[in-house]
């Protein structure tokens, strides 16, 4: 037993490492989802009628209605309204008072390009 690190050592420590990596993985991914179902439940509660909502299949409407599982949305206008009920699961979002997604910072950074440069002309054009 020359070695400092013997083979059957070495095993105990990858297999510790991979563990400890497991763990890791697992923690990362259940802490952010704790933390966004928390937040979407807090958004779930703080609804009533007159909030302005986004479906997660696009809608944006009023909420004029609330019943134990249900809202009922109008997608249309207030002269013609267009009432639409659908599950709470299906709100995505609490939109603000002029229609916005709040605190929405992912906005697409569109970097700036050179001007494009003029091909040379030919004489074959056709």
């Amino acid at each position: 037993m020359n070695n400092l690190l013997s083979a059957d050592s070495f095993q105990v420590v990858v297999w510790v490492l991979m563990g400890a990596l497991v763990v890791l993985m697992v923690v990362m991914s259940v802490i952010p989802q704790r933390k966004q179902k928390k937040r979407m439940m807090e958004m779930m509660q703080s609804l009533a009628i007159g909030d302005n909502v986004m479906t997660i299949g696009g809608f944006i409407g009023k909420v004029v209605g609330i019943n134990e599982d249900k809202y009922t949305l109008n997608i249309g206008t207030e002269s013609e309204p267009v009432h639409v009920v659908v599950i709470k699961n299906a709100i995505r979002t609490k939109l603000d008072a002029n229609g916005n997604v709040p605190n929405f910072t992912a906005q697409r950074q569109v970097p700036p390009t050179a001007p494009a440069k003029e091909e040379e002309k030919s004489d074959d054009t056709f």
